[in-house]
């Protein structure tokens, strides 16, 4: 015994021979545009091999792009307070890992490098005493 969608089907022939019809044209769209896709794929990736890096940064002159910016006018338009005042200076410090930085830090070659006695020369050690003083230390 058929179901009642067989009959509905059975009554309409038309209606699912058109169904039908637009089925299979979307079914060639699709496979047209997949073969489209894959055709510029692989066209892609043959005009990319064929691209010499080397000779274009061999004929890039980089001293002449530079000498071209104006670095003035530049940072004329660069409006630093509005980057500050975009900057989350609360998530960049949650985000720093002071663990980390510790663990690679170099006591030893900071200490070598550390110029006691030119330190000790820069020292303004009257004006730490007069600041001590004024405090009441």
């Amino acid at each position: 015994m058929a179901d009642e969608s067989d009959q509905t089907h059975r009554t309409l022939p038309v209606v699912g021979g058109l169904l039908r019809r637009q089925r299979k044209e979307a079914e060639r769209a699709l496979h047209g545009l997949v073969d489209a896709v894959v055709r510029d794929a692989k066209s892609l990736d043959r005009l990319v091999r064929r691209i010499n890096i080397d000779a274009i940064m061999a004929r890039l002159d980089i001293a002449a792009i530079v000498a071209r910016i104006d670095l003035d006018a530049f940072l004329a338009r660069l409006d630093i307070n509005a980057i500050v005042a975009q900057l989350d200076i609360d998530a960049l410090v949650a985000r720093i890992d002071l663990n980390a930085i510790i663990a690679r830090l170099d006591v030893q070659e900071l200490a070598s490098r550390l110029d006691l006695a030119q330190l000790a020369q820069d020292a303004d050690v009257q004006h730490v005493l007069q600041q001590t003083e004024a405090r009441g230390d």
